[in-house]
């Protein structure tokens, strides 16, 4: 999805009038609606905020243009292509071919290469170790919610067929303050036997963080990112307070090995509400 595209849902979804946002900007109408038709982009990054702001979105949203392909996945591979190779290049899985990004301010030049047989290897063993630390930990949270005496149910995903968002897992709770929770997973333990740079981790958390940040807030849900990586889990931590969604997201530190759960973090809060946690796990 383009950014105009992105500007357009996010403001019909919110129920406002290119006039009223371009009032709350401080823009003509005119300026705001070159956005939304994509014939001018902002030049300075403030203007992002602001944009983020009035439409309820994470800035990182408005600033990574979207692939025309499963949107999952491909944030999934970024968060991998910062493991591998680190900025600026990304991997992507898409029509069957592997695709490098090359990024030179906000826009994306793509070159599709042939996948040769270790790509091929790599990815499949890559979506392996996800499946299985997807159902690890998953293991691991509903002992933990049992063991608190919590009511919840597995849910069924096809109840959210319509969102283009979607977690990997969620269950729907009874006689709590939240009413839906979503999980997320990424096991990045042990990826790379090479020590990663900070502009990798920093490019591996937003990857993580930024699908959810364009799902409208509710605050009858909560998102969860589950990893297995503590510098990544502390990556993901330091994003509390440095984005501008105002829905619940929290990180989960998981201890596979110890079958636990390490440490849970905010991340972010319904609108302004910055207090605890409305359904802490551990």
């Amino acid at each position: 999805m383009e950014f105009g595209e992105k500007l357009k849902k996010l403001r019909k979804a919110k129920g406002l009038t290119q006039k009223q946002v371009a009032k709350e900007l401080g823009f003509t109408d005119r300026a705001y609606a070159s956005y939304e038709q994509d014939n001018i982009r902002p030049r300075k990054r403030e203007t992002y905020d602001k944009l983020a702001e009035v439409l309820g979105c994470d800035v990182n949203y408005l600033l990574v243009e979207d692939s025309p392909h499963d949107y999952r996945l491909g944030y999934g591979l970024i968060a991998l292509g910062a493991l591998m190779m680190g900025p600026p290049a990304w991997v992507t899985l898409a029509a069957g071919t592997v695709v490098g990004a090359t990024y030179k301010g906000n826009k994306a030049t793509k070159v599709s290469v042939p996948g040769d047989s270790e790509t091929t290897k790599m990815l499949e063993l890559f979506r392996k170790k996800q499946v299985l630390f997807q159902a690890t930990a998953m293991g691991i949270i509903v002992k933990a919610l049992t063991a608190k005496n919590i009511v919840f149910r597995i849910g069924n995903k096809s109840m959210l067929s319509e969102l283009r968002i979607q977690p990997k897992e969620f269950i729907t709770i009874e006689g709590q303050s939240i009413e839906s929770w979503w999980f997320d997973f990424f096991s990045s333990k042990d990826a790379d036997p090479h020590e990663l740079s900070n502009e990798q981790k920093v490019l591996q958390a937003r990857a993580l963080f930024t699908p959810f940040s364009a799902v409208n807030a509710d605050p009858n849900r909560k998102v969860s990112i589950v990893v297995d990586d503590k510098d990544l889990f502390d990556e993901l931590s330091k994003m509390k307070g440095n984005n501008s969604y105002r829905g619940l997201i929290t990180a989960i530190l998981i201890d596979a090995d110890k079958v636990e759960i390490e440490r849970e973090e905010p991340l972010s809060f319904f609108e302004t509400d910055e207090k605890e946690d409305k359904l802490s796990i551990i």
